[in-house]
């Protein structure tokens, strides 16, 4: 855990020194805490890099430390720990003409670097994919729509994102200033559940404000709508990059919120171990 502290701390360096005109290099950091529909409870605390090798491309990695409590028969059950490492990649086009009509597509891969035995990872290495559009009405106002869907079955990517559905995000950003933006979203899954249990539905909303050049501070919240569903999360962020390389527009309030609760307790294979540690 000291080992994690320090690597954002460094990165909080990294950010600030970073200048206003860099694009190869990001940095940033995200605390997140999600409750599950189980009832269990999660936390998260990011270091994110991020590297973009060429105006169309970016790749992002998350290292976490995961804190997770669940409660069973009246005992309280935790685990604390490194959590799985996901890496994000992201690949977009906008083309000239009215609108700023962008298109792209998103691969992001998990690592099993989190204790699965302790309900910290999912104990196998995962995949999701996606694709987007985005466009701008208005200089003020942008439109965005994404599909994502897990490639490896059970183990998802996310404490978020379903393990078998299609998972599908709608989400409008308006800026109010030159600073401040805002964002409603609504994230809904379609296709096979894990179970007989509702598919996932919730509601969110995200708001950004850029501090110098690219530095921003972030905070996302969303509530479940469904009895499958998490209750709610929340998301606050500091840096130039939060891991969530959207396909549409550069990053979603949505897709923040999702990189930043790493896959655990309930959410896939690592489910049910908490607190039980090999």
């Amino acid at each position: 855990m000291n080992r994690i502290r320090s690597f954002v701390l460094i990165l909080i360096a990294s950010i600030i020194a970073l200048p206003a005109g860099a694009q190869a290099f990001g940095a940033g950091i995200s605390a997140g805490a999600v409750k599950l529909a189980n009832g269990a409870s999660q936390t998260d605390l990011n270091g994110i890099i991020g590297v973009a090798p060429a105006s169309w491309l970016s790749i992002t990695a998350t290292l976490s430390e995961v804190h997770i409590a669940e409660t069973v028969s009246g005992s309280t059950a935790t685990s604390n720990g490194v959590g799985d490492l996901p890496i994000a990649i992201g690949a977009a086009r906008t083309f000239p003409g009215r609108g700023s009509v962008e298109l792209g597509a998103a691969l992001d891969l998990t690592l099993p670097t989190g204790n699965s035995g302790a309900g910290l990872g999912t104990g196998s290495t995962a995949a999701s994919a996606g694709l987007g559009i985005g466009g701008s009405p208005t200089p003020r106002l942008r439109f965005a729509a994404a599909a994502s869907r897990s490639l490896t079955g059970d183990a998802g990517t996310s404490a978020l994102s379903p393990s078998r559905a299609t998972s599908l995000a709608f989400e409008g950003q308006y800026a109010f200033t030159p600073r401040w933006s805002g964002a409603l979203s609504l994230i809904a899954d379609v296709g096979p559940a894990d179970s007989a249990l509702a598919l996932d539905r919730s509601i969110g909303i995200g708001g950004r404000y850029e501090v110098h050049g690219p530095v921003a501070f972030t905070l996302d919240a969303a509530r479940g709508l469904t009895s499958s569903s998490p209750r709610w999360a929340i998301v606050i962020g500091f840096g130039t990059t939060f891991g969530g390389n959207n396909p549409a527009g550069g990053e979603l309030s949505s897709k923040r919120l999702a990189h930043a609760v790493s896959k655990s307790v309930g959410r896939g294979q690592g489910s049910g171990k908490v607190g039980r540690h090999p």
